[in-house]
């Protein structure tokens, strides 16, 4: 034991933290030792904290659980059985049948419609004013009474419709009864259509509100759905047993977090169309890992405590280590950061505007004449120059500006959230400053200001992301590249963009370039685009945006710089064949018959024809051809399915929709961006590629947190 501490101080003595004079342990040596035990008592009483905390914690996540588990009963009560019910009801062949049943058309339209797998019902159930029943599944004898018994077809008659759980049979439904209309909700009620769907474990499986979650149905008759899930039924704790096998139900929910067996339980009470009690749905959630983890820090709280005088002592070693690498970013002459620091800052800043899509810029600084500066008038007086240049910088320069030291007399400013403009501007504006700066000339006693003082001049060179370079190598050297065109010259500022405009364009410059800037027939069709947008009151920038959806989704989904491109003129021209729908199909507010939808669905292939006239962009006419193409081949014009239809065409069929949903019409009102994410979501693996539809995720995402940031700042 006396080896080991010994062993131990040494250890701490080679931090400079603790001193062992001899082999003696002293209250000095033990000082820092007891500087950091309150820490470490402080640590071990918050772990009792944490404790009863955690606990509280998980009766708030219980009953937040409760509230999910009740609005997800209810949105697929209303968003899925209640829907279908009211597009059924509603519809003029409906209205008919129900006076002159055909049983073609029940056969092609309910037996092979509603009453498929598609829509996942297990009872159906449609009647005529007096009751009879003109189609039914699932509909015997004993159901027949109980939709009696609640008197659903007079009340549908006569009210609005009704949704909600009902026991019919001795089961549980989730149900929606409407009365028969026509399509355009007018005319007498000629019945009703009932549709239910059945509580059982497939449905139950739906209505978790996390992975980890399990629910059970108990009826008031003492069916129990989904006990398997329970587990051993004699382990369950008194709040559950009291519950699942006796008469008594909870009036409003509640939550009972259980330490014995490791589960929070929720109970939600349910009553049927009647009002009546009918049982309880139970939210089982495991609460294993929250106990384990309170064990570990219950048995390793005493440790917790020699770790944290152990980390405590260590740790000034560290900030002292710390210390020394915080100077070696630091240029010794000028305070200002070094080459190597340089280099980390511009990687990761270039990486953040990559992600966001958010411009930067980088200036390139040189003194004029530095040379002969120092030759003439000592490297004193030069490294006095650097320090006023580096004050200047500084001075001039915005808070979120890194300003460096490159090497020599060169210096690099990094710009982030600047544009070109912006940042020749701030290079202007540095240049001017540092003309009006004077220096003292090191070794001359003169007073007069012609023989004691120099000024100097800079030449500043301007690259920005991502027009002059996607990475920080190539966005030093387009401003490298600057600082050479701006230094023959001198005392003058010229940005990249101007150097490449003057240059014949070689093999090399051109590799060197954005391949946006390199494809001039980007910029060629951008008016021919605007041209067709306006056709269409309603979609102005529609194309534009739908391209930025398409770009930005791309870009996530690790795309090159040239498919990024080809992506860009795609979106830009996906609509190029609306140039032959007429004008009054167009700006029709009004729904579209089946002659002018067929004529609309004719621009994707007309918008082909045109693009493929032009050879530089036929690589973008099979995109254009198949941008309305669907996941699950149920799209036109070729009925392509899944990875048959083009990447970039799956990618633009999910931009043009997100930019369509969001974008107000005449026959429509804008969603906001949450609500179209959902709508994507719902149509994944059925209209778009789920791989893009995560890809738009991300995108979405990174724009909700800009705009809660602008509102932040705002």
């Amino acid at each position: 034991m006396r080896n080991a501490l010994a062993r131990l101080l040494n250890l701490l003595r080679r931090y400079c933290v603790v001193a062992r004079p001899g082999n003696r342990l002293t209250k000095t040596s033990l000082l820092p030792l007891a500087a950091v035990l309150p820490i470490a008592v402080y640590a071990y009483a918050m772990q009792a904290v944490v404790t009863s905390q955690t606990l509280r914690h998980e009766r708030i996540l219980a009953d937040l659980d409760l509230r999910n588990l009740a609005q997800k009963l209810q949105t697929i009560t209303k968003r899925d059985v209640a829907a279908i019910c009211r597009d059924y009801a509603h519809w003029d062949d409906t209205y008919h049948q129900v006076l002159a049943p055909d049983p073609t058309w029940l056969e092609r339209n309910i037996d092979c419609g509603l009453a498929s797998t598609t829509f996942d019902l297990d009872l159906i159930l449609l009647q005529d004013r007096a009751g009879k029943v003109v189609y039914g599944k699932g509909a015997n004898e004993a159901v027949l009474a109980d939709v009696r018994r609640y008197g659903l077809l007079q009340q549908c008659l006569k009210n609005p419709p009704r949704t909600g759980t009902a026991i019919l049979d001795g089961r549980a439904y989730l149900c929606a009864a409407d009365a028969v209309l026509k399509g355009d909700h007018t005319g007498r009620p000629r019945g009703m259509l009932l549709v239910a769907r059945l509580l059982d474990s497939e449905t139950l499986a739906e209505l978790r509100p996390g992975t980890q979650h399990r629910i059970v149905l108990r009826l008031r008759k003492g069916e129990v759905v989904g006990v398997n899930e329970l587990g051993p039924l004699r382990k369950l704790p008194a709040c559950a047993q009291d519950v699942l096998f006796a008469e008594r139900f909870p009036e409003e929910p509640s939550a009972c977090p259980c330490t014995e067996n490791a589960q929070a339980y929720g109970f939600l009470p349910m009553c049927d169309l009647a009002g009546r009690p009918i049982g309880v749905l139970v939210d089982v959630r495991s609460m294993a890992a929250t106990m384990a983890f309170l064990r570990t820090i219950k048995h390793m709280s005493i440790s917790l405590m020699l770790l944290c005088a152990v980390i405590a002592a260590v740790g000034f070693g560290y900030l002292s280590n710390r210390a020394l690498a915080l100077r070696a970013h630091r240029d010794e002459l000028t305070g200002l950061y070094n080459h190597g620091y340089l280099q980390e800052h511009l990687r990761s800043q270039v990486q953040l505007a990559e992600r966001y899509g958010r411009p930067m810029a980088v200036l390139m600084v040189d003194i004029d004449h530095f040379k002969y500066v120092n030759d003439s008038h000592g490297h004193a007086t030069g490294d006095t120059i650097l320090k006023v240049l580096a004050q200047t910088m500084v001075r001039t320069m915005r808070g979120t500006d890194v300003a460096a030291r490159y090497g020599g007399e060169e210096f690099v400013v990094v710009m982030p959230e600047t544009d070109l403009l912006q940042a020749l501007s701030a290079a202007e504006r540095l240049r001017t400053a540092v003309q009006e700066q004077t220096v003292p000339i090191a070794g001359v006693k003169d007073h007069g200001r012609s023989a004691t003082e120099l000024s100097f001049t800079v030449s500043v060179g301007v690259a920005s992301y991502p027009d002059d370079g996607g990475s920080a190598p190539e966005l030093l050297e387009a401003a490298d590249t600057a600082l050479m065109e701006a230094k023959r010259t001198r005392n003058t500022v010229c940005a990249y963009r101007d150097v490449v405009k003057g240059l014949e364009p070689s093999r090399k410059q051109i590799e060197k370039l954005d391949a946006f800037l390199r494809d001039s027939s980007i910029a060629t069709i951008r008016p021919l685009v605007a041209a067709i947008d306006t056709r269409d009151p309603g979609s102005v920038l529609h194309s534009q945006k739908t391209a930025e959806y398409a770009v930005a989704m791309g870009r996530v989904m690790g795309l090159t710089t040239h498919e990024l491109a080809v992506a860009c003129k795609a979106a830009l021209l996906h609509d190029v064949g609306m140039i032959g729908v007429p004008d009054s199909i167009l700006t029709k507010s009004d729904k579209l018959t089946d002659e002018e939808l067929s004529i609309v669905r004719r621009h994707c292939r007309l918008g082909a024809d045109i693009i493929l006239r032009s050879p530089q962009l036929a690589a973008v006419a099979e995109i254009v051809l198949h941008h309305h193409e669907r996941w699950d081949g149920t799209g036109y014009p070729d009925g392509l399915a899944g990875e048959n239809i083009p990447l970039i065409a799956r990618i633009i069929a999910a931009a043009d929709s997100l930019d369509a949903m969001t974008s107000p019409r005449a026959y429509k009102q804008a969603v906001p961006l949450r609500d179209a994410l959902q709508e994507l979501r719902a149509q994944a693996g059925k209209q778009f590629d789920p791989r893009v539809v995560e890809a738009a995720e991300r995108v979405i995402a990174d724009i909700l947190e800009q705009q809660e940031h602008k509102r932040a700042a705002a």
